[in-house]
């Protein structure tokens, strides 16, 4: 009998050890990325040469892995309160979560946590989720999903925080969908119901009005038809360079460093510089190395092109550079007309800037 009785009380409580056990991991796989995280970028920021930033970045953390061992541990919890934590740090730190699982994560938050008061992180957390799913990449799906549902928040009841919060969220999901002038007015209305609502608050520690000056600052700046920022340095051998110099010519503007996918970034820049070099287009790059490593670098591997050396990241942060290789297009005029990753569409681009127009004759 006694037996029995501690048999019905030991599956009784079964269900709540678990949870207490889910959320235990989960909290494990928070602190053990984050403490792996902080102590690769500490190498990084030691490392003197390329090769050795190379090294490292064969051994950085493996997210994708954190990321599957936190659904594992919180896929059965996801209508528990404590689960929004981990429901946010999924979104943000897993690469590869896919479009159909970032839908997924959105219904359990509408089914469970419509009044949690992290509602407005999550909102903030889902602009950049499930986007390297390629399938996502291929139509407007998912982004159709987040706008659907961010707009339910931002015209709901919910308090002026919440509301603000998923405002900036959803002025960020809007930019994928391009910069025309159009979604540009929008997205500025919407950050101004941000900064009305939300301005005191932060995410991870950023005051959420700075977050809003710098979609202010991309839309402004940084957007397609803009006049470009016209960076003023110098290149590895400390002579002035200034992008001005280049006026009146298609200018292919590439943020780029010998350890980053250097093989191929160069690769595609001298191919590019031979398919031009008669005609009036000016490769530019702006190199995070040392200007000692970037010298070297340059007389022992032919690069095309003129390059600053921006060791510190200034002029790189005049582009709000994230991720390298990237390039912007700047027309004869010295307005933007692409932003985004090496490939066959910046050939294409060039290729329309340098053809006549018709108007003009």
């Amino acid at each position: 009998m006694r037996l029995r009785i501690l048999a019905l009380l030991s599956l009784t409580l079964l269900p709540k050890i678990t949870l207490a056990n889910d959320a235990q991991t989960a909290k494990q796989i928070v602190v053990e990325q984050r403490v792996e995280e902080l102590e690769w970028r500490q190498k990084m920021l030691k490392a003197q040469t390329p090769q050795e930033k190379l090294s490292l970045l064969e051994i950085r953390p493996d997210n994708e892995a954190y990321g599957k061992r936190m659904v594992a541990a919180i896929a059965s919890s996801l209508n528990q309160a404590w689960s929004m934590e981990y429901i946010i740090w999924l979104l943000r730190h897993h690469p590869t979560l896919s479009a159909k699982g970032t839908i997924n994560l959105t219904k359990y938050i509408e089914q469970y946590h419509a009044g949690s008061p992290e509602l407005g992180k999550f909102c903030l957390a889902l602009v950049d989720a499930g986007n390297s799913d390629p399938q996502a990449t291929a139509s407007n799906h998912l982004v159709q999903k987040k706008i659907a549902f961010l707009e339910s928040i931002v015209d709901s009841d919910k308090s002026k925080v919440v509301r603000g919060q998923a405002s900036l969220a959803l002025s960020g999901i809007l930019g994928q969908l391009g910069d025309s002038s159009s979604i540009n007015r929008r997205r500025l209305d919407l950050i101004r119901v941000s900064i009305i609502h939300a301005a005191d608050t932060d995410i991870d520690g950023i005051p959420l009005a700075d977050i809003a000056k710098e979609e202010i600052y991309k839309m402004t700046k940084l957007s397609k038809g803009v006049q470009a920022p016209m960076l003023v340095g110098k290149d590895s051998n400390g002579l002035p360079l200034k992008l001005s110099n280049f006026a009146g010519k298609v200018i292919v503007l590439v943020f780029w460093n010998s350890w980053e996918q250097a093989p191929d970034t160069i690769k595609f820049l001298n191919k590019l510089h031979q398919t031009y070099q008669r005609q009036p287009v000016q490769i530019v790059g702006v190199n995070r190395d040392q200007a000692a490593t970037l010298r070297k670098f340059l007389q022992e591997t032919p690069v095309a092109g003129v390059h600053f050396s921006d060791p510190e990241g200034q002029l790189s942060y005049q582009y709000r550079i994230q991720a390298t290789p990237s390039c912007y297009l700047i027309d004869q005029q010295g307005y933007i007309q692409y932003s985004g990753q090496l490939g066959s569409f910046v050939d294409l681009t060039v290729s329309a800037l340098l053809a006549p127009n018709p108007e003009k004759k």
